[in-house]
């Protein structure tokens, strides 16, 4: 089976993000496939959002909702998608997550909340058949402009700063 559609039998992934200094940062968030490729919906003015502008380099993984890995790393691209397969994907939401993600659409109309503006974010898996590979994020690290070798941002071999 497909590496995305066996991600998106999970109801959530962790995300892994990474910050101008190279460190990792994980984040749970729900997701869906479509044509080999995995979505993922967030604030556009998230940490996340704001770190993949800065380096679309991520890995995935299978979780639980608290964030527990319960499968392999796999790593990807995102990148935002246009306006035309945003709607698409939004209701591919809408129907793995139905009561869920209406909820939270009541929640956001309430006085002091606003309206759905959320960011749609495709991740292109590495390895995967017809996508092409990308280097691992373990060996560099994008910062700006610049791509650093790990070991000169003091990083573990598992992309990680030490702790």
């Amino acid at each position: 089976m497909d590496l995305a559609k066996q991600l998106a039998e999970a109801r959530y992934i962790s995300l892994e993000t990474y910050r101008k200094s190279g460190v990792a940062v994980r984040t749970t968030v729900w997701l869906v496939e479509a044509g080999g490729q995995i979505y993922i919906r967030t604030d556009p003015n998230s940490g996340k959002a704001k770190r993949i502008r800065r380096n679309p380099r991520v890995r995935v993984a299978r979780s639980d909702m608290g964030g527990n890995v319960k499968g392999d790393w796999a790593e990807g691209e995102a990148t935002q998608v246009d306006q035309k397969e945003s709607e698409k994907v939004r209701e591919l939401f809408r129907k793995k997550y139905g009561m869920q993600i209406r909820l939270l659409g009541v929640i956001s109309r309430l006085p002091g909340g606003h309206r759905d503006d959320s960011l749609v974010l495709g991740i292109r898996l590495a390895n995967h058949p017809q996508r092409g590979t990308f280097p691992s994020v373990r060996e560099k690290v994008e910062v700006g402009d610049l791509v650093h070798d790990k070991n000169t941002l003091g990083l573990t071999d598992d992309g990680r700063s030490p702790a």
